[in-house]
Formats: C-alpha cells, sequence, structure tokens
C-alpha cells in the first residue's frame, strides 16, 4: 500500500439538503472521488432564532475531500464559491493537512448507476 503525506483534507459543514448536489459537481467539475457525504445536527452561535429551542437542532451535511496539496487551494476556492460560504448561513468550510494518505481511484471499468 502507497501512502502519501502531501495531502489535504477539506471539510465543509453546510445546511441540509445542500451536500449531494456540491459532492456531484466536486466529482464531474474536477473528478474529485476520495469525498465522503455525512450528516449531522446541532444549534450553532449564530443558528436563527427560527431554529432555536429547547430539543431542537438543526440539521447539516458535511463534504470531506482529500485532495492533493498542489490542487488544494483551487478546490477549496472552488469549494467556497460553489457552497456560497460567504452568505449568511451557508456553512463553514476549513482545510487541515493530512500526516497520511492513500490513493483512491475508481476502476475504469466501472459503471455508473443512474
Amino acid at each position: 500500500m502507497n501512502t502519501y503525506a502531501d495531502h489535504k483534507k477539506i471539510t465543509v459543514i453546510l445546511p441540509k439538503g445542500k451536500g449531494l448536489a456540491l459532492l456531484k459537481s466536486l466529482k464531474e467539475e474536477k473528478e474529485v472521488v476520495a469525498a465522503t457525504l455525512n450528516f449531522a445536527r446541532g444549534v450553532g452561535k449564530m443558528t436563527p432564532l427560527r431554529f432555536r429551542g429547547v430539543g431542537e437542532q438543526s440539521e447539516k451535511e458535511i463534504i470531506t475531500a482529500v485532495v492533493s496539496e498542489e490542487l488544494s487551494e483551487e478546490i477549496y476556492e472552488y469549494l467556497f464559491n460553489t457552497a456560497g460560504i460567504n452568505n449568511p448561513h451557508s456553512g463553514i468550510i476549513y482545510m487541515s493537512k493530512l500526516s497520511k494518505s492513500n490513493l483512491y481511484t475508481l476502476p475504469e471499468e466501472l459503471e455508473e448507476e443512474k
């Protein structure tokens, strides 16, 4: 198994319903296949009042992508702009260095499900 030390992890936390489209565009536009979509719940400090209350939480979608260090700034900017992170309540994005990662590619003969 080959391990690489020159990769970064980009994490995007989005409101419910925004993650799948962003994940698909990441694959189609930037050919990034080492990415996942997860779900979470929580209330942030800046959560709008209509979502606050005792026991109430807002749902979030979390995209995590592993990209090479040389492409990391380009992918980060793409995700930032495509997700509209600069708009209020549209999510957050951050990037961190990985100590190790493995190469992940899709097989050539794999057909995409429709």
